[in-house]
Order: structure tokens, then sequence, then C-alpha cells
């Protein structure tokens, strides 16, 4: 810890003790200096369903039912209601925190509010207010679980901001009595203590990540919607903030440099309704910051295959900065953003890969909006492959038409962001890989964070990543579930592109220390459908190694054996693939097992399968050489 962190660490830690003698219960009469204005078209929102049943991380939640704000609605756990920063969030003594926290970002909230706007019963209204009211009364500030993280408090922000837009706050005041004072004297005291919170508790240096995003763009739209007597200078700050993150977070070509895919929809959405809400209270973000954020939706639109999936690396938790779409099975936020693109920069690519102009965008760019997407042209042109050499990641493709592509991605990418990598996995040199469509080489997914550490150990080990791991360590050296103390570094050594063959080669030096480096080289010849893996490894100790190779593949892969390390394997509705194994390599196929753990495919946060693991092992002192072939068949016969 460098010695200005060291300093704000210590600045933080007399800042919370001020805090928690001075504000712990702290309820304000602080009133606005007047209503925002409007400025979302809600008008035309159509929201069909009156069922108030909404999916939490795959649970199925009754908002209408008397809810515990403290419970973790997993284990029924309750964590205490004590000074917010003396609760222990990471382990399970009290339940799993992630699983109070997703209720409490109150994101249902706005389905409740389209319920409301859609048919105008007032029994929404009625429980929008009743469950509001009675979060203010069961969190008072800095006391309880909901009020240890900073992110948690923006995304209430964000959620509040479009719960009263879609309401229309200021006209349901004018005509009822109740509401009014249920403003007045609950809701915009509370809005300004989240506001006080963001500003007064950042995330600095090796914790200023995610969570320093959502700091910015919770108090850069709130203090610009919501005119307190501290908002202009809130917004100065916060604005600031929200233009130099989103520039410090992803490279120039719009990478996020945390290392994980499914955080690349969470992160971005911060952005996205910072854009829409800096346009439309005349807060408009720098030049710089649309460049960037058209950066980022190219490589969403490289990163996606052709029905707009990505295969996960890094850690996901399923997070989502704000929900308004309906069908959460079918939405796709990806494409989502996209669309977003589409109708922010006018690009028919973007229009090409998205899913339409759905219910999300409706709410932040109404008829407006529907008109600039409808205006853009309708132009689908087959993607090439993409190396972001600089950061590291390959995405080998071939896309013909009719729904056939081949697409493998190539990770020659840092370990993550700052000091401790905190959503990093140790995978360097991993690959994942999809045909039609439909995934075949997996990354494993993520699983759980501070909770079941020995499942926490496995996802974002070496051995759960489709590349070398030897003598069975880690590529890096961890320092926490959520910390990395040393790091690998990756470096890119050839790239070649080429009509006919493709290449990509590098290495990594996290072995270093045991004797060993790593090199990988990937070929694909187009032409043939085939890609040759070759894997060098140089020991330089002269030492017996025990080198581990797992290839996982998607649970619903079928694999034939043909021998001689040869597997023929098979997707549904996609063409198959032939693999074969260099023959210095004995193998098993794993599935499963526990003991110790290998062979799991975790698709979302908390949830697992069995899925195959074609493991490999070799012992060796000398350097040597291995190749795989992966070869796509041309036709589903």
């Amino acid at each position: 810890m460098s010695v200005p962190e060291l300093a704000f660490r210590v600045d933080q830690m007399l800042n919370r003790r001020i805090n928690k003698m001075k504000f712990q219960g702290y309820f304000p009469e602080k009133s606005l200096v007047f209503l925002p204005e409007k400025i979302l078209d809600t008008e035309n929102i159509s929201f069909p369903s009156e069922d108030t049943h909404f999916e939490i991380l795959g649970l199925d939640w009754d908002y209408s039912e008397m809810i515990d704000w403290h419970k973790d609605i997993r284990t029924q756990g309750v964590f205490p209601r004590i000074f917010c920063r003396n609760v222990n969030t990471r382990s399970d003594e009290n339940g799993i925190a992630k699983y109070v926290w997703e209720p409490n970002r109150h994101q249902f909230l706005t389905r409740l509010a389209m319920q409301y706007k859609t048919t105008g019963d007032r029994k929404f209204l009625k429980l929008f207010q009743t469950i509001l009211e009675s979060w203010i009364v069961e969190n008072p500030y800095l006391i309880g679980v909901n009020w240890y993280s900073n992110i948690e408090v923006n995304v209430r922000l964000i959620t509040w901001l479009l719960c009263w837009e879609i309401l229309d706050v200021n006209s349901i005041m004018e005509e009822d009595a109740s509401f009014d004072a249920f403003v007045k004297s609950r809701w915009v005291p509370s809005i300004y203590l989240h506001c006080k919170y963001s500003h007064d508790f950042p995330s600095k240096f090796t914790s200023a990540n995610n969570h320093r995003i959502s700091e910015g763009v919770g108090l850069f739209i709130a203090s610009a919607y919501w005119k307190f007597p501290e908002s202009p200078k809130w917004n100065r700050e916060a604005k600031k903030v929200v233009e130099t993150e989103l520039r410090k977070q992803h490279s120039a070509t719009g990478v996020n440099r945390e290392e994980t895919s499914e955080y690349i929809q969470f992160i971005t959405d911060f952005f996205l309704i910072a854009l829409v809400v800096g346009e439309k209270t005349g807060n408009k973000l720098s030049s710089d910051s649309y460049t960037i954020f058209r950066g980022i939706l190219e490589y969403v639109y490289h990163l996606m295959d052709i029905r707009g999936k990505i295969n996960h690396y890094g850690d996901g938790d399923d997070g989502r900065t704000f929900i308004l779409e309906e069908d959460k099975e079918h939405f796709n936020n990806y494409s989502s953003l996209l669309t977003s693109g589409a109708i922010i920069y006018g690009e028919p690519m973007f229009k090409a890969r998205s899913n339409g102009f759905d219910l999300k965008n409706q709410v932040l760019f109404g008829r407006e909006g529907e008109a600039k997407f409808d205006k853009v042209k309708d132009v689908f042109q087959p993607r090439q492959s993409k190396f972001y050499r600089e950061e590291g990641h390959f995405l080998f493709r071939k896309e013909e038409g009719g729904g056939r592509e081949i697409l493998l991605h190539f990770d020659v990418a840092p370990l993550g962001y700052l000091g401790i990598a905190a959503h990093g996995h140790s995978d360097a040199l991993s690959f994942y890989m999809g045909v039609d469509g439909q995934f075949y080489f997996i990354d494993p997914g993520t699983f759980s964070y501070h909770t079941d550490m020995e499942w926490r150990n496995y996802f974002i080990s070496t051995l759960a990543h489709n590349t070398i791991c030897v003598d069975g360590k880690n590529q890096a050296l961890r320092g926490g579930p959520t910390m990395w103390t040393e790091h690998y570094t990756p470096k890119v050594l050839e790239v070649k592109e080429s009509s006919a063959v493709e290449t990509v080669s590098g290495s990594h030096n996290g072995y270093e220390a045991s004797g060993v480096r790593h090199t990988r080289r990937i070929d694909f010849d187009r032409k043939r459908n085939l890609f040759l893996i070759t894997d060098s490894i140089e020991i330089t100790d002269q030492k017996e190694h025990d080198f581990q190779i797992p290839l996982h593949l998607h649970p619903e892969v079928n694999i034939e054996e043909k021998g001689e390390n040869r597997f023929s394997l098979q997707q549904k509705d996609a063409r198959g693939v032939e693999l074969i194994l260099d023959k210095k390599l004995t193998y098993t196929i794993v599935s499963g097992q526990t003991h110790p753990i290998l062979g799991w495919y975790s698709p979302s946060f908390y949830k697992k399968s069995p899925c195959p693991v074609i493991y490999s092992q070799l012992t060796a002192s000398q350097s040597f050489e291995i190749t795989t072939e992966i070869h796509v068949n041309e036709s589903t016969d």
C-alpha cells in the first residue's frame, strides 16, 4: 500500500468514527430547492404484467409481501442492525450479503412504477409508497448492511430517479396530499442522505474499481436532478469522477480493464444513464467521454457471438445497474446497449446486432429515441476477426451468414485492474470457443465471492481455465477472495492477420519463479476451419514439474472418443468439432468431481452444474512442446 493510500485509509477510518458518533441514525429535515423538471418521455410506456413476482439471482421473490430488508432471501440469515462498517459481509456468518443487497437495490420498484403508469391502478402506487417508506424506517442512516457499500447506495439513487420519472412524481404530488407528504418528509430526506453518503465515503486507490464508477454516476445524476443546496458542488465533483473513471478504467479502444466480460454490461449502463441524464439536465459529458463510450460498444459488438451471447471471462455476479425490461429470461442487455448505441451515434453496425427498440430504451430515450433508431440504416455485415493487441484480447472469427460462425477468444491480457485485480481470474493464455452460436470450450464462470471458499478458490484458479497449470499452482498469488497480491505479466509476441491463416502468440511470467515459462501460439487456418494450438514449455531449473492441461466443455457438449487422443464433439444446432490432443499427453474425462474440485460450470451467480473436462497431464524436467488441433466440420451432418 502506497503512502498516499495509507493516509487515505487512516482518514477514512477517522471519518467513519466521526460519522458513527455524529450521524448514525440521523434523519434530516431537508427540502429541495425546487422539484426536478421531468426529463424522460415515459408517457407511452406499456407494461402489461401485473404480477408482483420478481426474479432475484434465480429466486422467485414476491414484493407484495412484507419485506425484511436485512434478511438473506436465499439462506434466511439476518444481518445485525449495527453500525454499517461493523457488519461482517466477508463470510456467511449472517448469510450471503449479495442476497440482501439485491432486493435492497430496489430495482423491482421500476417494475412497480411501470405497473402503476400502465394501469393507473392506485393499489400499485400505494404498494410503492408502503415499500419505500418501510425501507426508510427500517434502514436508519449508517445502520445495517444496506449502508455498508457505496455501490449499493448509488444503485438505489439511480433506481429512485427512474422511478420518480416513470411515476411522474410531481404530478402525483399535486393531486395526492398523502403522497405529497410522504415525498417531502420521507423520500426527499432519504435521497439527500444517499447523496451525502455517496460523497462522504468514496472508494479510492486500490479499491477504486467499478465502485468508484457507481459513486461518480450515482451522485452525478442525483445532483443534476434533485436540487439540494450542496447539489452544484456535488455535481461538479461527481462529473469529474465520471469522466475520469470512464477514461481510466477503459483502454483507448474501449476494453474494460477489470478483465471481466460480464461486468461490461453493468459498468456500461452506469455511463449510459450518466450520458442520458447529463444531456437532459444540461450537464452533458465531454466529447472524449462519448468517444470512449462508443469504443466500449464496439468491443461489445465484437465480443458477442452470432446469437448475441457472451462467454464470460473473469468474475460475474449478474449485477445490473437498473432493470426496466419485463422478459428477464430472454432480454439481452448487451444487445440492448447496442440499441442505445444506434440511437446515440446513428451507427448501422450497432443496430444490426441489437435486439430492436426495447422497453429499456423506450424509458431512456422515449419517442424521439425511437424515431432516431428507425432512421438508422438496416445494414448487416459479417464480422471479421478483431485483435486488441494492446489489451491482449484476440477474437478469431469466421462469420459466413446463415447462422454460421466460428469464434475463438484468446486471452493474453493482464490479471485485472489496479493492485488487487479484484475481479480477475488466473487465466493467462486461456481461450474459449463457440460454433454457430453454441458454446464448445468455455470459461467455467464465478459461482461465489466471499462465501463457499473452496468453490471460490476453484473457479478463479488456473486449473479452472483452458490453459496450462504448473505444479497445481495458480499463475498469480491470491491474498483473499477478491484480491491478488502478486500478478503475472502477459506479453504478446506475434500477431499475424491474413485472409488465409491468422496467428497470435503470447506468454506470461507467472511460473518463472518456479523455473517454468509458458508460451502459447494459436494459428487459425480459415480455409480449413482449423485451429492449431502450440504450447511451448521452457523449463529453466531442470527440475521435474507436473503439468495439467484442462479443456472445459459446455455441459451440453456430447463427447465421443475416437481413440489415439481424438474426440468428436457435438452441440445442438451447430456444426460438430473434431479435437486431437498431442500424443505425449495422457488424459481422462472428468465431470462434477468434488475431491478435488474439477469439472464444474457456473452459468450465473450461485449456480453451478457439472461440465465435462478433458483433463490431460504430463510430467517433465526438460523443455517440451505440445500441439492441440481443433477442427470445425463443414456441415452439421
